[in-house]
């Protein structure tokens, strides 16, 4: 059922970026807010970081190639949900309080297209979050002041060997 949900948000957010409209916003509510020490993240924890993570839930998988560097974050993210249009491309962002965000610039169908990611750090894996967004033309971004999240702690994106 969540699996259907989160594929759903996922889809009407493309579907945002097809009828490149002005300006939209969805709104969703705060679940979590997460706010962590920076003095955790510290050189070792970084390196730990670096590294491929996988999210599997039935047939839907993401991939996730990250390199850490003073709490930068950079690599690539490819989805392949069932039935729907891949999405393969790069992210570049920062880490704070435990989380991730990042710009997920990526091609589907054709087209190049940005969105803001969020991802939580927790136990060796990072959990994906959805929070209010604004869409302009072909890009999503969370809105300024947003903190608040929600985390799909049941489709993690866990650790695995890097694909050569």
């Amino acid at each position: 059922m969540l699996t259907r949900d989160l594929s759903f948000i996922f889809l009407l957010g493309l579907l945002a970026f097809a009828c490149k409209d002005n300006i939209k916003t969805t709104d969703t509510r705060l679940v979590e807010n997460v706010a962590v020490d920076d003095s955790t993240l510290t050189t070792n924890f970084m390196d730990t970081l670096s590294g491929c993570y996988q999210m599997t839930k039935n047939r839907d998988t993401a991939y996730l190639k990250l390199k850490t560097s003073n709490k930068k974050v950079t690599g690539t993210l490819d989805y392949n949900i069932y039935e729907k249009d891949s999405n393969k491309g790069e992210i570049n962002g920062n880490i704070k309080d435990s989380l991730i965000r990042a710009y997920y610039t990526f091609q589907s169908e054709g087209v190049t297209s940005v969105r803001e990611v969020v991802f939580k750090i927790k136990a060796g894996q990072l959990i994906e979050g959805m929070g209010t967004i604004m869409v302009k033309n072909d890009s999503a971004f969370f809105l300024k002041d947003s903190t608040g999240f929600r985390f799909a702690d049941t489709q993690p994106f866990v650790k695995v060997p890097c694909k050569e």
